[in-house]
Parts: structure tokens; C-alpha cells; sequence
């Protein structure tokens, strides 16, 4: 059975990959956004979320700087 998985998986894993670097490319996954990928109508869909801007204060807590 997992031999069988095996060509499976690397499709799925090609598919994803392509989407992902499609999207990188195109410039819709800034630096620090968070993807999900999802299977939706016999294909699959991406969708990202943007980071949150930082303010001053969450950046100096986050250095450590009060």
C-alpha cells in the first residue's frame, strides 16, 4: 500500500508546490504571510493572509526594549 502512495504524494506535492511559487512570483505571498491550501472542485485553491503591520511598541516588547 505505500508503495502505492508514493506517485500520489509527489503529484500532490508537485501541485502544491507550483501553486506556491505561482503565487510567489506574482507577488501575492509578501514576505511573512501565511498560505493554506485547500481542495475545492476537483482542484486545488490557495488562500493567503497578509501580516499584520507592526506597531513600535509590539516591536520593542518583541526585541526585548522597553
Amino acid at each position: 500500500m505505500q508503495a502505492a502512495s508514493a506517485p500520489l504524494k509527489r503529484v500532490i506535492q508537485k501541485r502544491i508546490q507550483n501553486l506556491l511559487a505561482e503565487a510567489i512570483l506574482a507577488g501575492k505571498l509578501p514576505a511573512g504571510s501565511r498560505a493554506s491550501i485547500d481542495w475545492r472542485a476537483g482542484r486545488f485553491e490557495l488562500a493567503s493572509k497578509r501580516p499584520e503591520p507592526e506597531s513600535p511598541e509590539s516591536t520593542a516588547a518583541r526585541v526585548g526594549r522597553s
